[in-house]
């Protein structure tokens, strides 16, 4: 699996509905990182060795053995260090060098999300089994009294005697006048 086929969103999002299933899914998903992590490591390994090492000392000879082409006077170390910098081919070498190293810091970004994501896991699944998302368990009973007493409230607060400035009449369900 490539850095390119992972969407940030299907590793760290949680289906709430679903706990067993996303923590079921927890591992896969840590296992198929770790190898994107560990092959992305490998390039951007390639890549610094090819921009501090390889493309450095080819140039860095080129220049040396005909400055006068790459507008040295001397192939003084600092002369020979500018050229080396204008040469596209080390601009080539240290933006691939850079983008490896930017896909290196989001992975490891996402394992360290993946992280955070098993911790809320591990929490959601303890509330559930402690009941904390569970219903309120109020009897049939009590809701009947709950109900009519607000009714009832709503009932005395429209038919009071006197009335706040600018309410004047008590309008109904449809906004016809009682």
């Amino acid at each position: 699996m490539e850095r390119k086929d992972i969407n940030p969103k299907d590793y760290v999002n949680i289906d709430e509905s679903n706990f067993n299933y996303e923590l079921l899914r927890q591992a896969n998903l840590v296992q198929s990182l770790t190898e994107v992590i560990a092959e992305a490591e490998r390039d951007y390994a390639r890549k610094k060795e090819n921009y501090k090492d390889l493309v450095r000392a080819e140039l860095g000879d080129k220049i040396r053995s005909d400055p006068a082409k790459y507008g040295c006077g001397k192939a003084t170390v600092a002369e020979v260090e500018a050229a080396i910098v204008q040469q596209p081919e080390y601009r080539l070498a240290f933006e691939a060098f850079i983008n490896a190293e930017y896909e290196v810091t989001v992975l490891r970004g996402l394992d360290r999300a993946l992280d955070h994501k098993k911790f809320s896991l591990e929490q959601l699944s303890w509330r559930e089994g402690k009941g904390l998302y569970s219903e309120p368990n109020v009897s049939q009973e009590r809701r009947t009294d709950t109900s009519t007493q607000a009714r009832r409230e709503q009932e005395e607060y429209l038919n009071r005697e006197e009335k706040p400035e600018g309410e004047t009449t008590r309008r109904g369900r449809f906004g016809r006048k009682d």
